[in-house]
């Protein structure tokens, strides 16, 4: 598995049996994870009091939210980040439309191979 040591990831994702799975294979890999956030609001309280290396969002929070204001958090501040859910081929947030996106359900080990590559480290 490729190596996230040393490196802070955000986790955005409101599934209370995946979150803590995604959160413990990126811990796995190395990684620091702040979160896993549950919302956008959440999320951006935690950007708020840190800067991770990267970022793992579910395009579909809590109570109906959308990623897109993390998203345009993250890319203000030239953090990169993969989408996850969503189809195939889908631009789900159209602002941010080259941003990578991993249709659910994905391979832990793609999502972990995208972050790395993301931040220099694939």
């Amino acid at each position: 598995m490729l190596s996230l040591a040393g490196r802070l990831i955000l986790l955005a994702e409101d599934d209370a049996l995946l979150a803590p799975l995604l959160a413990e294979m990126l811990a796995e890999a190395g990684a620091e994870v702040l979160g896993p956030a549950p919302s956008p609001a959440e999320a951006l309280a935690l950007l708020a009091r840190a800067r991770p290396d990267a970022a793992l969002i579910d395009l579909h929070l809590a109570g109906g939210m959308t990623a897109a204001p993390i998203a345009d958090a993250l890319a203000a501040r030239g953090i990169p980040f993969v989408l996850t859910g969503g189809a195939p081929g889908q631009t789900p947030l159209p602002a941010h439309p080259t941003a990578p996106l991993l249709p659910k359900p994905f391979a832990l080990e793609e999502a972990i191979s995208l972050l790395a590559a993301l931040i220099g480290r694939g």
